[in-house]
């Protein structure tokens, strides 16, 4: 097989093609299904066809087109369709008519490049581009950030081949984008692997790929200061303005998609010198992830016991008035209810020992 990373067949006439292995080109002749190892293509009526037999299945061309190493033909530069192989198991027989092959056995079908099948080759005065140069290098970059589904060579890789075959190889798929947050290595292995399956030869130029070559997803860092501070806010009114937090198991920053941010503190859980809260962590108004973080709590506001008389602050637009009421109940950490002398029960938060403050 001629080692080429890509062999181009151009139609300026009758374009030799060929298969190197056991696949056969496949036609329709007479609404009969009729094989070749070898053909020149030309057009017939808008189709690809071979004498007096079209290409099966269809591909429909104009009069110019060109063949890949895979069979992928090519108008204009865009796809036209790809040539289905067909092969035959060990020991079926071939029978010759009219300058094809025959079979009562039905083939196994595929594309050139997958495993028996070979590839397609032409002869050698169709072949026009070759990147055995001693310049040709796929240079992978250290850190790349892609935002679809799948990465590419040209994703990852400055690609430095003719024109004539840079575009293609760079539209190759190497794998899969990873989740958020996540860093996958770029391995070139792969990256070989990849490009043959896809029809190229990659020993016909360098791979250069860094130890520690990544993809990642484009994102932003939240550090877990600003989910302490927010799980702080949320237990000032729980218990008190004097109290004082700190972290309890300090951790690394969350990263989460590109978007406005917004933190919501729920389930706050208020235990004697403790707290713990789970902060929602929203992007453009969506949850996308969220943690739990623990703090120290000291000089906490007491809470009184059910009877105990306490001052009652309370305010209603700019008046402040202050008055003192019984302990009623316990509505949750840090607000308890209290019935004021002339039966009126309320809900207040402490903000200071024996201090219950209340919005009117």
């Amino acid at each position: 097989m001629n080692s080429l990373l890509l062999s181009l067949l151009v139609a300026s006439a009758p374009v030799p093609v060929s298969v190197d292995g056991e696949g056969l080109l496949r036609f329709t002749r007479d609404g009969r299904t009729v094989y070749a190892r070898s053909a020149a293509l030309t057009v017939v009526r808008g189709r690809l066809a071979f004498r007096d037999a079209f290409v099966l299945p269809t591909i429909a061309v104009s009069d110019s087109f060109s063949v890949s190493r895979d069979g992928t033909v090519m108008v204009n530069g865009k796809s036209a369709g790809r040539l289905v192989l067909a092969k035959f198991a060990i020991g079926v027989a071939l029978t010759e008519s009219a300058g094809f092959l025959t079979s009562a056995s039905r083939p196994a079908l595929g594309y050139a490049g997958q495993e028996g099948f070979g590839w397609i080759a032409g002869s050698n005065s169709t072949v026009v581009a070759s990147a055995t140069v001693s310049s040709a290098q796929v240079v992978v970059h250290a850190e790349s950030v892609v935002d679809s589904k799948t990465y590419t060579l040209a994703d990852i890789a400055d690609i430095r081949l003719p024109e004539a075959v840079k575009n293609q190889v760079g539209t190759v798929v190497i794998g899969d984008t990873p989740p958020i947050g996540i860093d996958r290595r770029v391995d070139r292995e792969r990256i070989m692997v990849r490009l043959r399956v896809s029809g190229f030869d990659p020993t016909t130029f360098t791979i250069e790929v860094p130890d520690s070559a990544v993809v990642r997803r484009p994102s932003q860092r939240i550090e877990h200061e600003r989910l302490i501070a927010a799980a702080t806010a949320s237990l000032r009114n729980l218990v008190g303005a004097q109290a004082q937090f700190s972290d309890l198991n300090p951790m690394p920053p969350l990263i989460v998609g590109l978007g406005d941010i917004a933190l919501n503190a729920v389930n706050q859980t208020v235990n004697p010198g403790r707290a713990s809260v789970r902060i929602e962590v929203l992007v453009n108004g969506q949850i996308a992830t969220s943690r739990t973080v623990q703090l120290a709590i000291s000089g906490a506001a007491t809470l009184p016991k059910i009877g105990d008389m306490v001052t009652v602050r309370a305010r209603s637009g700019g008046v402040r008035v202050a008055f003192t009421a019984r302990v009623t109940g316990v509505k949750g950490p840090g607000q308890i209810e209290v019935t004021t002398q002339e039966g009126e029960k309320l809900t207040g938060v402490i903000v200071e020992p024996g201090v219950v403050e209340i919005n009117l």
